[in-house]
Order: structure tokens, then C-alpha cells, then sequence
């Protein structure tokens, strides 16, 4: 069985695949799409940095995308 953590980070995945085209996506921008509080959000995504599935910048500008190209990527 899939945890609905597990689910929600691969929500988070395909949101950020979906919105990078405009640049980096906002965790506010994020958070407003998929409906989760900013702190869980926060923790998904500080795992998923871990595992390099997702890259971050801070800064004006700044946000999440992919950590490679969307072809070279699997969630499975």
C-alpha cells in the first residue's frame, strides 16, 4: 500500500514538472495548487531534494524544479 505522503510527493513531482516551463515554482505556488499547508509541503520536498529528484534556487526568481530533464526522469 502507497502512503498518502508518497502519493502527495509524487503530486508535488508532477505539479512541479506541469509549471516549470514559466521558470521555477514557488512553494506558495505549490502549496495554493495541491492544498497542502506549506510545513508538509516543506518536509516533501526537503526529501525529495534528497533523493535529486527535485532542485531548489532561493533568491527573486527562485523556487523548485525537476533535477533533470522530464525524459531522463522516473518516479517508478
Amino acid at each position: 500500500m502507497i502512503s498518502k505522503k508518497t502519493i502527495s510527493a509524487i503530486e508535488v513531482c508532477l505539479a512541479i514538472a506541469d509549471m516549470q516551463d514559466a521558470g521555477p515554482v514557488t512553494g506558495a505556488s505549490l502549496s495554493d495548487r495541491l492544498k497542502l499547508s506549506i510545513s508538509h509541503l516543506e518536509t516533501i520536498l526537503k526529501q525529495l531534494k534528497q533523493s535529486r529528484l527535485i532542485a531548489s534556487s532561493r533568491g527573486p526568481g527562485g523556487g523548485y524544479t525537476m533535477a533533470q530533464k522530464l525524459d531522463h526522469t522516473s518516479l517508478w
